[in-house]
């Protein structure tokens, strides 16, 4: 039985049986000289079981498919993250559960790592037989190595380090990689992201002024902001549609919304995060505005300590009403229209103030203050608005913008409309209107806003100027002395809040005025573009309080749902980068051993222990005393027996009474037992 060389099964090769006769030996050769000048062939043997040199296929093939397969998984895992990243994990969209997501990683992970560790295995198991082949080792120190991948404290023997190191990196690298793997899952994190997703044709409430529905009077008195009555005159037939007055339902809507300075809350259609935009025609008021100076006059008699102070008002505003109006008794500007609203508002320059007669305890004082008037006309409008409305988290945000190009004046609403003989006897019926009768219904729904919201603006608001210095700017000839009202109460005659005049108006407390403003100075400043904020207000607050109209619009909603986000790419890329790269020459080491060894090393093979450990006499008798196997049996002598791998010296080539030659042992033995193996000798028993 031939107990030389490690067994080849592994390769798909057995050993041999050799029946080539070969001739005897001659009388007068030595056996010592033949075993040293004859070189044993195939030829020489007879009826011999020999090992044969071949390094087969299997274990190179393992050694570098394994490392090019992990490579192609390191890839795989890439795309793969790179594939999800920015896709759905969940929710109404074609997604990949996160289960199978992270299922998927960790086992490419785990497979790149058997893969490398299969290839150092194979690497390690090489370079270890090519150490037992060239180096002659204590056998304590050969059961370090052939152990060092289960003890980590192998790796800390000095002898080790020294005749093996190579082995040591690669055990390193073999308990570093599952650390390294376990790194590359968390490359690909959830996070939550937006999705939007488009709806057509989606009904939302809107404003609609024009809205007639099918013409019948019922459908426009439920539809409509304006109070519409029919009306009849004299013999004519036709009924007339007149507005009988302004709808007070509005009133509690437009006083909420100028004091509160803020839209109605409207609650969303669309859910919690979603857009869309309306278009429509609204409410505008057309200005136009006009500066002066003037001076205001008062005497007054007051204590002689007194400081001086006069009344001027800060805010007046006035709506003409049709009903109150006629064409005469407009502005030039606006001959053409029977309503407008007229604001003037007034800033305190400077104060002069001149005593005429005093006594110990009063004074007649004549006052003159100095103001610039701003005066703002405004008529009844129509534009058309675009507003777009966001809701985020159910808060809502809207930005409303209004075309000028698009402004005209409002149709005279107090002349009523002819309608046609049916429309008054038919409240339920279908009717046709002309486009005149519809234009004539939106217009007056217009004013019945602009209409209130002038009214709640109307009325005065006066301040009382007070003196804060006791040093005259200036004194003039006539001898009244100059105050400068400044903003600071300190440096000047100042406008006091707790003095203010309020009649019958709002105004102060809208951002048409500071009213509520922390310093003590009181002014007004109204101007259209601050008149049509508070119009548009109110026409957006009527959208949620009446929600009377609606239409169908195209909707953009969000949903959050949770993401791939390839957000760790390096936890990925470094790993699996250097653990190839670290891996490559120890692997390239491994097929340099497997090509110089020459057989292909089984990696914990009993029957590769068992051939390769035949034929020592030394090695036998040192091993008697462990037989039983076990770390406490194993005899000192044998752990400090230096021994390595080679051909066995000491083995007869004469093989029975025939005296043919024999194959050559290898295996393990002492120094002057073995010597190196050579490719060209047949090695058997």
């Amino acid at each position: 039985m031939s107990d030389c060389l490690a067994p080849q099964e592994q390769n798909g090769e057995v050993p041999k049986l050799l029946t080539h006769p070969t001739p005897p030996i001659s009388d007068s050769e030595d056996p010592a000289s033949t075993r040293n000048h004859h070189k044993t062939t195939s030829k020489d043997t007879n009826l011999a079981v020999v090992s044969t040199w071949a390094i087969g296929r299997k274990t190179p093939i393992m050694m570098i498919a394994s490392y090019l397969l992990a490579i192609v998984i390191a890839v795989t895992h890439f795309l793969f993250c790179w594939y999800l990243s920015g896709r759905p994990a969940d929710g109404p969209y074609p997604h990949v559960p996160q289960t199978y997501s992270t299922t998927a990683s960790i086992l490419m992970a785990n497979s790149f790592g058997l893969l490398l560790r299969i290839s150092l295995s194979l690497a390690f198991t090489q370079h270890l037989w090519h150490i037992l082949r060239t180096t002659l080792l204590r056998i304590s120190t050969i059961e370090q190595l052939f152990i060092m991948r289960s003890d980590p404290l192998s790796l800390f023997n000095t002898t080790v380090l020294q005749k093996a190191w190579p082995l040591v990196l690669i055990t390193a690298l073999l308990w570093s990689i599952p650390v390294a793997v376990s790194f590359p899952p968390g490359a690909l994190t959830i996070i939550p992201s937006s999705h939007s997703n488009i709806v057509t044709e989606a009904l939302v409430p809107t404003f609609n002024a024009s809205d007639v529905g099918n013409g019948t009077f019922d459908y426009i008195l439920q539809h409509s902001l304006a109070a519409f009555s029919i009306q009849s005159f004299g013999d004519d037939p036709n009924p007339y549609l007149g507005v009988m007055s302004m709808n007070p339902t509005i009133q509690y809507l437009v006083e909420r919304t100028l004091i509160n300075n803020e839209i109605w809350t409207m609650p969303s259609p669309c859910g919690a995060n979603c857009s869309y935009a309306l278009k429509f025609t609204g409410p505008y008021l057309q200005c136009t505005n006009s500066n002066r100076d003037s001076t205001l006059y008062s005497n007054s008699t007051e204590e002689a300590l007194a400081e001086p102070s006069a009344f001027f008002t800060v805010y007046n505003g006035s709506w003409v009403y049709p009903l109150d109006v006629t064409l005469a008794d407009t502005p030039n500007t606006f001959a053409n229209v029977s309503a407008y609203l007229n604001i003037t508002s007034a800033t305190a320059n400077t104060l002069g103030v001149e005593v005429v007669s005093s006594d110990r305890d009063f004074e007649d004082r004549n006052y003159r203050l100095n103001i610039t008037q701003n005066n703002l006309v405004c008529i009844p409008s129509r534009a058309e608005y675009e507003v777009h409305i966001v809701y985020e988290d159910n808060i809502v945000t809207l930005k409303p913008s209004i075309g000028v190009e698009s402004v005209y004046p409002l149709t005279d609403v107090m002349d009523p409309m002819p309608m046609s003989e049916s429309f008054l006897f038919s409240n339920t019926a279908p009717s046709e209107l002309n486009p005149s009768q519809v234009t004539y219904i939106q217009d007056a729904n217009l004013m019945a806003l602009i209409g209130r919201t002038a009214e709640r603006l109307s009325g005065l608001s006066t301040a009382l100027v007070v003196n804060a210095s006791e040093v005259p700017l200036t004194v003039d000839s006539e001898g009244f002395q100059w105050y400068n009202v400044t903003s600071n109460p300190l440096d000047g005659p100042t406008l006091s809040n707790y003095s203010v005049d309020i009649e019958n108006t709002l105004a102060p407390f809208t951002p048409l005025c500071n009213f509520f403003n922390p310093s003590n100075d009181y002014t007004c400043s109204v101007n259209q573009s601050i008149l049509n904020f508070i119009l548009a207000n109110i026409t957006l607050s009527t959208i949620s309080s009446y929600n009377i109209w609606s239409t169908y619009v195209n909707e953009t909603q969000t949903i959050w749902v949770n993401t791939y986000s390839f957000s760790r790419p390096r936890n990925l890329i470094i790993p699996y980068c250097l653990a190839l790269l670290c891996t490559l020459p120890l692997i390239i080491l491994g097929l340099y051993a497997l090509y110089t060894n020459g057989v292909p090393a089984t990696d914990g093979g009993f029957l590769q222990l068992l051939t390769t450990t035949r034929g020592s006499a030394t090695l036998d008798e040192t091993a008697v005393g462990g037989c039983l196997g076990g770390d406490k049996n194993v005899p000192s002598a044998l752990k400090d027996l230096k021994i390595k791998y080679g051909e066995l010296t000491g083995m007869p080539l004469e093989l029975g009474h025939n005296k043919s030659v024999r194959p050559r042992r290898a295996g393990f033995g002492t120094e002057g037992e073995v010597s190196l193996l050579r490719r060209d000798y047949i090695y058997g028993g």
